[in-house]
């Protein structure tokens, strides 16, 4: 109980001192979001993301780069609005938190993020989603690598490959469709804010296939690091 109660005190403290700082570190380092490229950057995608959905959509995160990718790029509007599973790794997280998340919130728009690789852990609840009616949005960022991994071989091992190729990939779209789901690829900038908006009026569940640029690989914070130690767009002073 003693130990319960300073947690508590601990908790309800203040943190005057640096969250001035993060607003000012969040305008002073902007991203760079607008890439007419194919195939399509991350951050294009999380552009055309936030472009396409309201504050009150959920959105939930796989494991991997595109958990790093929507925690670095996009921008949340709402409390309770950004499902993930933080550090614990738990890949396949991604669908079934949106599968919850929209049955605890069924009149709410609710979107997953996911990696290719992740999505392939989880894709049999597209049963559950066609069996309850949920109009759950799945956008699958498909670079075709379980991308995390990846790139730790290529910055970390000297570019020893191993494992992380994943060839040949399911056809998302012919999945989504076998489950009785609407499927959809998006391919070039411009076309995912459209395909999203589309699929959540239509409040039918949808499967949306997204082809990205395999080599993207940063930011990233290597493992074991702390954030002054960040590898990519700009550096963190500590």
């Amino acid at each position: 109980k003693i130990t319960l109660k300073s947690l508590i005190e601990e908790f309800e403290n203040d943190t005057p001192n640096w969250t001035p700082d993060v607003v000012e570190r969040r305008k002073a380092y902007v991203p760079k979001m607008n890439f007419n490229t194919v195939p399509l950057k991350p951050q294009e995608v999380i552009k055309e993301i936030m472009e396409a959905v309201t504050e009150d959509t959920i959105v939930s995160t796989d494991v991997g780069q595109n958990q790093m990718w929507m925690a670095h790029y996009y921008k949340t509007r709402k409390p309770r609005t950004f499902l993930s599973s933080g550090g614990l790794g738990t890949m396949g997280f991604g669908l079934p938190a949106a599968i919850g998340a929209q049955v605890a919130k069924p009149d709410e728009n609710v979107l997953a993020i996911c990696g290719d690789g992740g999505f392939q852990m989880v894709s049999q609840e597209l049963a559950t989603i066609k069996d309850y009616d949920l109009p759950v949005v799945t956008c699958i960022l498909n670079n075709r690598y379980l991308g995390m991994v990846y790139q730790w071989q290529v910055l970390y091992y000297e570019n020893r490959i191993s494992q992380t190729e994943l060839a040949p990939t399911p056809d998302f779209v012919k999945l989504a469709q076998s489950y009785g789901i609407n499927g959809e690829r998006v391919e070039k900038p411009g076309e995912l804010k459209e395909t999203i908006q589309n699929a959540l009026k239509s409040r039918e569940a949808t499967v949306i296939d997204i082809t990205i640029d395999p080599s993207e690989l940063l930011p990233m914070v290597p493992p074991g690091e702390k954030i002054t130690k960040i590898v990519g767009e700009y550096k963190v002073e500590e």
